[in-house]
């Protein structure tokens, strides 16, 4: 859905900007006209074919780092007594990014309205996720924002190093599999051509296998356009597969199945959850609230269906262990254990999060593993087939030699 950039007088007669996000332009010029506003300029910055120039659409993400940024300086705000909307001042001469700008100026003028900081990020939900809203709206309720924000920013900043980390450790196996593969359509589309026409003028027999690799050779040299289309319509429907809600569960069904992958999974998935439980329980919110705010978290299909269980079942008076007890295969016996005595002890924040340490250096491990698996498979992949591809061009020189004997 594109996004529209606004500047226009409020009610007060202060010109404003901010940013509306909506099907078209006269739905977004009749929400600021709803809101009492009177528009100065109204322009398309979002959308598919909407941006204006390559900045307009390289901005359309909200990092991981301008979330941090953002919580951690409201936090500092709010401790020193200072109001929200002069930290939002301070944050607007800082920021670069012009969808987080547009997004801060639109926050400030939320609050200058009367309304809670809640409301922005509830509104802007495609950057802001539900654990984000949750501990601020919580933060509003309970009358501590201050402490809120501070987890909240620590929350962001433990997601963003947990996923950095599984990404760093995929790198150096992604780079190795395409240069594998950049070396292997080199020997192909510009070494094996040329050899080929040395054996095809010396008439020399050629064995299977020179055979097949001739073939594959001129697909790729002479029909480069159909295969260059057939890759990327694979890549494309294998992309778009993934995106659906049976593709993701398909293809978590396998990564399970998978060494090291599983386990991998499993115990990122608790990580996040018992981080993400443990700060929304402190905040304020209600056990039912928090888990189904925490759910968002996870990404695992399979997870979200037991939570929603446990959400039921607390809703029938049982405790939290009690559910997680029975979901033991899913959850592990070491946060049963730790959920049950946090709950006796009143200290569940503090269980949680020794559970989300405990599985974050687990999936630390499980990453060492997996590259230290990943790396040997890779090059001994690549060996086969560049060693099938020097034997199918030694074994007719090979047989030439013979012939001369």
């Amino acid at each position: 859905m594109p996004y529209y950039f606004y500047k226009a007088i409020d009610k007060q007669g202060s010109v404003q900007s901010g940013v509306v996000e909506t099907g078209d332009k006269d739905a977004a010029a009749d929400s600021l006209l709803r809101d009492g506003f009177v528009i100065l300029n109204l322009e398309k910055r979002g959308g598919i074919g909407g941006g204006r120039g390559f900045g307009a659409f390289f901005f359309r993400k909200v990092s991981a780092v301008d979330k941090i940024l953002m919580t951690k300086h409201l936090a500092v705000v709010v401790r020193a007594g200072l109001s929200l909307s002069e930290g939002l001042d301070v944050l607007i001469g800082e920021t670069k990014n012009p969808l987080m700008l547009a997004i801060i100026k639109d926050a400030k003028r939320v609050l200058e309205s009367g309304r809670p900081l809640s409301a922005v990020f509830s509104f802007y939900q495609k950057y802001f996720p539900p654990i984000f809203v949750g501990l601020i709206k919580a933060g509003e309720a309970s009358g501590k924002l201050e402490e809120n924000l501070d987890m909240l920013g620590n929350q962001v900043i433990r997601d963003y190093e947990l996923m950095r980390k599984v990404k760093a450790a995929l790198v150096y196996p992604v780079i190795l599999l395409v240069a594998s593969m950049g070396l292997i359509v080199l020997l192909l589309t510009f070494v094996f051509p040329r050899l080929v026409k040395v054996f095809q003028q010396a008439e020399v027999e050629l064995p299977a296998i020179t055979k097949a690799f001739i073939a594959v050779s001129d697909l790729l040299s002479r029909n480069s356009s159909l295969t260059v289309g057939i890759f990327l319509g694979i890549l494309a429907a294998c992309y778009i597969f993934y995106r659906s809600r049976f593709g993701k569960r398909w293809f978590r069904r396998l990564l399970k199945r998978l060494p090291v992958f599983g386990a991998l999974l499993q115990k990122l998935a608790i990580a996040r959850f018992s981080r993400a439980l443990g700060n929304m329980t402190e905040s304020g919110a209600s056990i039912i609230e928090a888990i189904n705010v925490s759910s968002s978290v996870v990404d695992d299909e399979r997870y979200k269906d037991e939570l929603e269980g446990v959400i039921e079942e607390l809703k029938r008076g049982s405790s939290l262990a009690d559910t997680f007890r029975k979901r033991e295969e899913m959850f592990g016996r070491l946060v049963v254990s730790l959920v049950a005595a946090g709950e006796k002890s009143g200290t569940l924040k503090k269980s949680l999060d020794t559970v989300s340490d405990f599985y974050e250096e687990e999936v630390d491990r499980l990453l060492r593993n997996l590259v230290s698996l990943l790396e040997p498979l890779l090059l001994l992949a690549m060996g086969i087939i560049v060693g099938s591809i020097a034997l199918s061009v030694l074994l007719p020189i090979h047989q030439f030699v013979g012939s001369l004997g």
